[in-house]
């Protein structure tokens, strides 16, 4: 039976390395392959490396250390560990693996996991909030609600093309609750220590759920974790793929005025990952327009808020 772990199974050098003496990865080595060894280090073992693929000398003392503390030792021809990654190793990793459970964090240190699962929390919460803000009654309106209207017609352009705002609403209504349970859900996240697309997070296409975090991601504010991770879902469970409208342009727009660059439509809004997130932080109680008039990205622009 080949590797079981999610960072470990199918790729063709470790499964070799976990059957056969000649296929052990030495230092020297370099590639994806040593990549995920690295990743495997710092998720079971808190090792502080670089994850650049490449097997130097701060992997070799990181594998070194893993199997001290582990007893990984070949009694055949060995009295103390050495630091090559070979059928013992490999298999310890693997198992260990799976034993953490990382079919859902793969390649994230102890507290990274930890505060993605605190920002899994947060965004369950997040979408909570604007559900029951969504499904608020309209029949007796309140400054809540008019608020909400406000802010949901001008990030989703719901007076466009069609004046029925509770049509729109519903629609609305049925999206956020797909995403709702959509971030209940134990979908797979996966560590990327190269960021060639400068993104804090991203998912390939939107069938494969899995969504990659970069290490910028923890570097954001709690509340910009927690709205990534919903636009990213957002790509995945409403099949969204791009932003429709805008390319990779942040929308820039302070949700209870209206002012927005670029301008879309309601129909690309509904499909554009960046709306939901901007509404999402719009009807949270500590929303403060501060954080959208002064983004950085936005007064590049010209026509920004």
């Amino acid at each position: 039976m080949g590797l079981q772990s999610e960072l470990f199974k199918g790729d063709p050098k470790l499964e070799a390395a976990a059957v056969s003496d000649p296929a052990h990865i030495v230092p020297g080595a370099a590639g994806p392959h040593v990549l995920k060894i690295q990743l495997a280090l710092i998720q079971l073992d808190g090792a502080t490396l670089t994850p650049d693929e490449v097997y130097g000398p701060a992997t070799a003392a990181a594998v070194l250390s893993y199997k001290r503390k582990r007893g990984i030792i070949n009694r055949a021809y060995q009295s103390t560990p050495d630091n090559i990654v070979g059928k013992m190793t490999i298999a310890a990793l693997d198992e260990e693996l799976l034993k953490s459970g990382d079919n859902r964090f793969v390649g994230f240190s102890k507290e990274q996991i930890s505060s993605l699962k605190d920002d899994l929390n947060r965004a369950r919460g997040f979408l909570d909030q604007v559900l029951r803000k969504l499904s608020s009654s309209v029949i007796q309106p309140s400054t809540e609600v008019n608020d909400t209207q406000q802010k949901v017609r001008n990030v989703f352009k719901t007076d466009e093309d069609n004046p029925v705002f509770d049509f729109r609403r519903v629609e609305l209504i049925v999206n956020y609750r797909t995403l709702r349970t959509g971030i209940a859900e134990a979908f797979p996240l996966r560590a990327e220590p190269t960021n060639s697309l400068g993104r804090a997070a991203f998912v390939v296409g939107v069938t494969d759920p899995t969504v990659h975090v970069h290490t910028n991601y923890f570097n954001l504010h709690e509340d910009d974790r927690a709205v990534t991770l919903i636009h990213e879902r957002a790509h995945t469970l409403l099949k969204a793929p791009g932003h429709p409208g805008t390319g990779d342009v942040l929308i820039c727009v302070v949700p209870h005025e209206g002012v927005q660059f670029p301008k879309i439509s309601h129909r690309d809004a509904m499909h554009n990952a960046f709306c939901y997130e901007l509404l999402t932080l719009a009807l949270q109680p500590n929303y403060n327009a501060g954080r959208f008039r002064n983004n950085p990205m936005c007064t590049l622009s010209s026509g920004a808020p």
